[in-house]
């Protein structure tokens, strides 16, 4: 019979609170669930592990360590999981879960140590190497232009100019986290330090992050690796440097990503406490096992500050092999699968308890280059929509930096369009395709209060009709292909002339700095003069969801209103259903609203709509356009109408008793 302590007995039998969920409380305070795990309690090992195993950072870690250790542990139960709370008064500080189950299940056990993973980390990569597919999906065979040269047991490493090199060296690339400037400063190749550093410098010098990815790279057999602050000497050429990512990536033999830390000072190989204690099979006296849930892959990348960075998303996207380095243990992707450290039990016949399917709406990383491989450009456009989706919440340092950090993708998604070195038959316009601009240019902001409203610095860098234009760290859906003849609307033009025929790098380069798109479509105003403004209270539903309205009081007239708490804007004309639309930013509640496109209440008659699909119209505000070098040109005969908003839902036969094919200007 196994040890229990007498918190973890009671999970033998748990009791029925009032509502018949079985709660119960096991420790006073979590340092007593420790001291029960050290005496050899199973039951603690299981629940210990499991807080440890929530933790991807060591600074996660390191605070549940410090902040947690006087704070109770309890459990609730449910049919086939047992959920893991830290108690802080009535208050669940920290949640976690474990497995519950009829069925045994075979140990996982790590090392505390996190030198003792480099060994499956190697299996990994030395398997990868022989996949066909995964040396198949890089990008050329030209090197950075810098490299970061260093043997293993060196103290000692060199920056190497490798431009020159024909031969493509085989480098590990770094993807992680700056921090604040002040901890990355040591990193960074300066003119001053340039010469030194293509001598000899001293490793102990730099970052721990970066000291330990050269651990880790020199342990997989590579000489060299690809950091961005080393390789990247300040007055290099910055913009051409930053465009190249998708070959830096693409070529590389592996990507480290560093997710064990949150700045580059906290480094990778601490010790993990998740397996302090051997693992060992628990079985309780109700016949009942209990095991911990891996985290999967998709769940670790969803969480992991590191994909909160606008950066790493095409880091990740363009790398064809992924080695993640979390606090607790590590995951590894490329294009045949994805693999979750197992230890001793790596090979075994051993099931592996996770939540995979958590997350099923989540591509896989290498996803995006296997298409762009097999040319299947309507699933790539499936995933540059969701890459948008995912781009626009993260954050940034720089924001001129928003097109360059998603670039390399740009280009990628051209290769199809390639007819030998020139793209042909698809454009690149400020983040969105021409071949699909109609469904593309329906974006919207669910409601109208990005997550910085004050962050005005994306502003001028993208035309309001483009999702680049929004604040950092903003969520916006796309329009997703519902069916074929949603985006077939033949009124709908992109009447822009198409641009010169270029490569792919140089056409997303391009494409990045357009501003202005003249389109032809079904043109009119979104709300007639006759129409009475009226208060959102008056239209509220009864049944108090969001999306149903009360417009009986009205229904034989002609009302408009909008939501002030958020940017929904509402039309009522006699007899027929109400059309929603949604602006993109709500009416500010301070006296500065900076530049960014609120429309006020006695404005709302002046906007105008353009069907852009078969039930999606922009609506759009009169404005002016002059060229940006001032001169005069051929667009400026053409009404221009600046972005405010999108409805993606309204009748068939809106458009077609009242508008009329117009040419317009979107500025």
């Amino acid at each position: 019979m196994q040890k229990q302590c007498s918190g973890c007995w009671k999970i033998n039998t748990p009791p029925k609170n009032h509502d018949g969920r079985p709660i119960i409380k096991t420790h006073d305070t979590l340092s007593e669930l420790e001291h029960c795990a050290t005496k050899g309690c199973v039951s603690c090992r299981v629940i210990r592990r499991a807080l440890w195993l929530s933790h991807l950072t060591w600074q996660e870690a390191q605070k549940f360590s410090q902040e947690c250790q006087s704070l109770s542990v309890a459990t609730e139960f449910g049919q086939t999981t047992l959920e893991v709370y830290i108690i802080r008064g009535r208050n669940a500080v920290l949640r976690t879960t474990v497995a519950y189950t009829d069925e045994k299940i075979g140990d996982v056990s790590l090392s505390r140590s996190p030198n003792d993973s480099f060994a499956e980390a190697i299996r990994w990569y030395e398997d990868c190497t022989s996949h066909n597919e995964c040396r198949s999906l890089g990008w050329s065979k030209r090197n950075p232009a810098n490299l970061v040269y260093a043997t293993k047991d060196s103290r000692y490493y060199q920056l190497i100019d490798t431009s020159r090199t024909k031969e493509l060296q085989e480098y590990a690339a770094l993807s992680y986290q700056w921090g604040n400037t002040e901890a990355n400063r040591p990193a960074k190749t300066t003119r001053e330090n340039l010469e030194q550093r293509r001598r000899k410098g001293s490793i102990a010098e730099l970052p721990q992050t970066i000291q330990d990815a050269l651990t880790f790279a020199q342990e997989l057999g590579l000489k060299y690796i690809w950091v961005d602050t080393m390789c990247i000497p300040l007055g290099a050429n910055w913009n051409h440097e930053a465009s190249r990512m998708h070959e830096i990536y693409g070529n590389a033999q592996i990507t480290l990503c560093a997710c064990a830390s949150e700045i580059s000072t906290d480094g990778m190989l601490h010790e993990r406490e998740a397996w302090k204690f051997k693992s060992e099979t628990c079985q309780l006296d109700n016949h009942k096992f209990l095991a911990n849930l891996d985290m999967p892959l998709n769940e670790m990348r969803i969480r992991s500050p590191l994909f909160s960075r606008g950066w790493t998303l095409q880091e990740e996207r363009l790398s064809p092999r992924i080695l993640y380095i979390c606090g607790q243990r590590m995951f590894w992707s490329c294009s045949r699968g994805q693999r979750t450290e197992l230890g001793r039990a790596s090979g075994r016949n051993c099931k592996v308890y996770d939540n995979v399917g958590k997350y099923p709406n989540l591509r896989e990383p290498q996803q995006f280059l296997k298409d762009r491989w097999n040319r299947k450009t309507e699933e790539m456009h499936e995933q540059w929509l969701d890459i948008v989706m995912a781009y626009t919440r993260r954050g940034m340092h720089d924001s001129g930096d928003r097109f360059r950090a998603i670039s390399g993708l740009a280009a990628q998604y051209l290769v199809p369009y390639l007819h030998g070195d020139k793209v042909n038959g698809q454009e690149y316009l400020a983040g969105l395709w021409r071949r699909t601009m109609a469904q593309e240019l329906a974006w919207s902001m669910p409601d109208g209060k990005p997550k910085r409203p004050g962050d005005i610095s994306c502003f001028h860098r993208a035309p309001p009709w483009s999702w680049a234009s929004v604040p950092l760290e903003s969520a916006i859906i796309m329009q997703h292909t519902t069916h074929a003849k949603a985006w077939d609307d033949k009124n709908f033009q992109v009447l822009q002339e198409p641009a010169p025929e270029n490569d792919a790098l140089s056409a997303a380069e391009r494409g990045a700095l357009v501003k202005c798109l003249k389109v032809q479509g079904r043109f009119c105003r979104f709300i007639e003069p006759p129409s009475k403004l009226i208060s959102w209270d008056q239209i509220k539903s009864r049944t108090g969801r969001d999306d149903e309205y009360d417009t009986s009081k009205f229904r034989s007239e002609m009302v408009h209103c909008r939501d002030p708490t958020s940017s929904k804007i509402l039309k009522l004309e006699p007899h027929v259903k109400e059309i929603v639309g949604q602006l993109d930013y709500a009416y500010p509640d301070h006296d500065d609203p900076g530049p960014w496109h609120f429309v006020a209440d006695d404005a709302l008659k002046d906007l105008y709509c353009l069907q852009v699909g078969t039930s999606s119209m922009l609506l759009l505000e009169e404005t002016t356009y002059s060229a940006a070098d001032g001169s005069e040109d051929e667009l400026m005969s053409l009404p221009a109408y600046r972005r405010v908003g999108v409805c993606n839902k309204f009748d068939e036969m809106f458009f077609p008793t009242r508008a009329r094919l117009t040419q317009i200007l979107l500025v």
